[in-house]
């Protein structure tokens, strides 16, 4: 479902871009976005995709209710 970087970021502070781990899209800094970090990798979401997973997640919450 997502892809996952190896490298981590340097303190979220970055002149450079990242990919988005569900959809490969480009993230810009300043762009919003969540980075969810761990000892030895990162995971990057895009603001669409994270709509996208909450839009998802609200649909089978209703359904299952």
């Amino acid at each position: 479902m997502f892809q996952q970087h190896t490298q981590m970021s340097n303190g979220g502070v970055t002149n450079n871009t990242h990919e988005c781990d569900k959809c490969l899209g480009k993230i810009v800094d300043m762009e919003a976005a969540l980075c969810f970090n761990s000892i030895d990798k990162d995971l990057y979401l895009c603001e669409p995709c994270i709509e996208q997973i909450r839009k998802e997640f609200i649909e089978e919450e209703l359904k299952n209710g």
